[in-house]
């Protein structure tokens, strides 16, 4: 994997809640990239943005 995609954990966060974190981001990507298959040149309103998916997205 390459380093610039990993992150240290604190040591002050438990590692099931970090390993949760990161669903919430993961969903929206997935949704803006192979659902929806959005690019920079796209237009995308996002209802709910201020929850954890729209957010990331």
């Amino acid at each position: 994997m390459p380093a610039d995609c990993i992150a240290k954990i604190p040591d002050a966060i438990p590692y099931d809640l970090a390993a949760a974190s990161i669903f919430q981001g993961a969903t929206a990507h997935y949704l803006v990239e192979d659902i929806a298959q959005l690019d920079a040149d796209s237009s995308c309103l996002i209802h709910a943005a201020s929850g954890g998916i729209g957010h990331g997205a």
